[in-house]
């Protein structure tokens, strides 16, 4: 057989040895590289546009009907809730600075910690430009018993919950609409519930609960929560920063101090995070409705 890959008539096939060198120069070649995934697709664009498409006729029924009923223009309020897994150590993986061709880069992270996770739920309204000082946000902890949180001291506006995965289920979910939408001057069917396809949200139980608020339910469709999700669109993105940002500066203090290692403990990621959605810009998370096409101008005059 020649160097081109083809053999003379009548000589028998002669397969190569699929050894390491063999791979090694098969690969340089045809110039490939082994290469992490970085994009997957969970849906087709043409899926995704139709999906998109269908909730934004939802959205202008529901306006036109309660313009109809009203008879006002700009008075539909929108209220958007989602779940933020954090990590205890959420900048285990953040770059740091050190001089040119060092050989280790060292530094003191709770590394088991990076895989320890909790869940914020977090709340959007329009055209509310400021959250409720009563009513913030919800952290989760993992938990069997309501022991694992119960020497927590609690910021004022937010809520406790516990789990046995750290994640949002049916009872936890419930619990914390129940919650949040508690509120005596805003019970009234002038406003929506935006929720994604989330099974817990999706449940009759829950349904029960937004007739018992007086509340309308539109469900987001799979896999389009990146673009028409206020919560994922505008404002996890910022949260998640904050919180990193304060993470490393209240380490790097505590390092200073003499401490072996970073605490975190619940008590530090729960107040870390509610000061974290303290300092959050809720004007322009609340303005990300007009964003996703829900609250902008229904004449289309401004």
């Amino acid at each position: 057989m020649g160097r081109e890959g083809s053999a003379e008539e009548g000589q028998r096939p002669v397969f190569p040895k699929l050894t390491y060198e063999w791979h090694f120069k098969w690969r340089v070649a045809f110039g490939l590289s082994w290469r992490t995934v970085t994009l997957r697709f969970k849906c087709s664009r043409a899926k995704i546009l139709q999906r998109i498409d269908i909730f934004w006729q939802n959205v202008l029924r529901i306006r036109w009907l309660h313009y109809s009923l009203k008879g006002c223009r700009q008075v539909l309020r929108w209220f958007n809730a989602d779940e933020k897994p954090v990590w205890f150590t959420s900048v285990a993986d953040a770059k740091t600075l050190q001089p040119k061709g060092a050989v280790k880069v060292c530094v003191k992270d709770n590394v088991p910690q990076s895989r320890n996770r909790f869940t914020v739920k977090t709340q959007t309204r329009w055209p509310c430009l400021k959250d409720s000082p009563n009513k913030t946000i919800a952290v989760l902890f993992k938990g069997k018993t309501e022991k694992s949180i119960s020497d927590l001291q609690v910021p004022q506006g937010a809520k406790l919950q516990y789990g046995p995965k750290g994640v949002v289920r049916e009872d936890t979910n419930l619990d914390y609409y129940n919650w949040v939408l508690d509120d005596p001057e805003a019970m009234s069917e002038d406003e929506v519930v935006l929720v994604d396809w989330f099974a817990p949200n999706l449940m009759p139980s829950f349904d029960d609960l937004m007739e018992k608020k007086r509340r309308a339910k539109l469900a987001i469709p799979g896999c389009t929560t990146g673009f028409i999700q206020n919560n994922d669109v505008t404002c996890h993105g910022p949260f998640s920063s904050i919180y990193k940002q304060r993470e490393k500066v209240a380490s790097m203090q505590q390092l200073r101090e003499g401490r072996a290692i970073p605490d975190t403990s619940k008590q530090v990621v729960l107040d870390r995070a509610c000061a974290s959605w303290a300092e959050q810009d809720h004007d322009r998370s609340s303005y990300g409705f007009v964003q996703i096409g829900v609250a902008n101008d229904l004449f289309g005059t401004g």
